[in-house]
C-alpha cells in the first residue's frame, strides 16, 4: 500500500483519494490555471502512470469543483493571457496574447493529458458538476464514461471569444454526432444542458446535483469491477486513432498565436 501514498495527495489545485479501489481526482479552483502550470507535465502525467501500474487501483474518477471549468474561470484565464484589451462582455478578434507562453502551455499540456487519457490502460470516468466550456468539453470526450449533474451545461464558448475550439473538440465530436450536427455546434456556438447531452449521447447519464457526487462514485465503483484484462484489450480495439490524434494536435499547434 506504500505506493498509494504517492497516488493519494492534495494541493491547491487537485485532490486525490482512493475509495473502493477507484482513484478519485478532484480538480479545484480554476482548471485553466491548473492545467497551464509548468508542473503539469511533471506531476499529472506521471501520476496517471502510477495509477496504471498500481495493482490496488482499478480506475480513475475525475470530478471538479463547481465553476472550475466554467465561463467565469475561462474569463479569468483569458484576462490574464490577453491583458487589458480583454473585455468579456464585448470580446473582439484576438490578434495576440500578452502572455503567449501560458496560452501555449495550456494548449500543449491539455493535449498531453488527452493523449494520456486515450492510452490509459484502465477505465477513466468523468463526473461534471456545473458548466464546462469548450476546451474541457473536448477533454471530457476522451473519457470512457461521462456523468453530469442536472446543473451542468456544455458551453461552446470559443465562438464568443473568437478562438478555435481546443481540447480536441473538433476531433472527438464527429465520433458521437453526424457532420451537420458537429458543424452546427462548432460554428454557431450554444449551451447544451444535461438533458440534451444525454439525448445526443455525449454523456452516459445525469443525476440531481444534491446526490450527484454519491451517485457518480457508486457508478464508478460498479463500472471499475470489470476485468482489467477486458478493459485493456477492449480499449486497444476501441480507440485506434492515436496516430490521427497526434496529427490533429500537430495541426492545432499552427493556430497558437505567435
Amino acid at each position: 500500500m506504500e505506493h498509494l501514498k504517492n497516488i493519494e495527495f492534495t494541493n491547491s489545485e487537485f485532490n486525490c483519494e482512493i475509495e473502493n479501489d477507484v482513484a478519485i481526482l478532484t480538480i479545484k479552483g480554476n482548471a485553466f490555471n491548473s492545467v497551464s502550470s509548468v508542473a503539469r507535465n511533471t506531476d499529472i502525467i506521471p501520476w496517471f502512470d502510477k495509477v496504471e501500474q498500481s495493482e490496488n487501483v482499478r480506475g480513475v474518477l475525475v470530478l471538479n469543483e463547481n465553476e472550475a471549468m466554467s465561463e467565469k474561470a475561462y474569463n479569468e484565464f483569458l484576462a490574464e493571457i490577453i491583458g487589458s484589451d480583454f473585455d468579456p462582455q464585448n470580446p473582439k478578434e484576438i490578434s495576440r496574447f500578452t502572455k503567449n507562453e501560458i496560452r501555449t502551455r495550456e494548449i500543449t499540456i491539455l493535449g498531453n493529458i488527452i493523449r494520456k487519457i486515450i492510452s490509459f490502460k484502465k477505465l477513466l470516468i468523468i463526473g461534471i458538476n456545473g458548466d464546462i466550456v469548450s476546451p474541457f468539453f473536448g477533454l471530457s470526450l476522451a473519457a470512457d464514461f461521462r456523468f453530469a449533474s442536472t446543473n451542468t451545461n456544455f458551453v461552446l464558448s470559443h465562438i464568443k471569444y473568437r478562438l478555435h475550439p481546443s481540447g480536441a473538440l473538433p476531433f472527438f465530436l464527429p465520433n458521437y454526432l453526424c457532420q451537420s450536427q458537429v458543424a452546427d455546434l462548432l460554428f454557431r456556438g450554444t449551451k447544451l444542458p444535461a438533458t440534451e447531452l444525454k439525448k445526443l449521447g455525449l454523456i452516459n447519464d445525469f443525476y440531481d446535483e444534491t446526490e450527484f457526487i454519491e451517485r457518480t462514485k457508486a457508478e464508478a465503483t460498479q463500472i471499475c469491477k470489470v476485468s482489467l484484462n477486458v478493459v485493456k484489450s477492449t480499449k486497444k480495439l476501441l480507440y485506434r486513432y492515436n496516430n490521427s490524434l497526434n496529427e490533429y494536435f500537430d495541426l492545432e499547434s499552427e493556430f497558437i498565436l505567435k
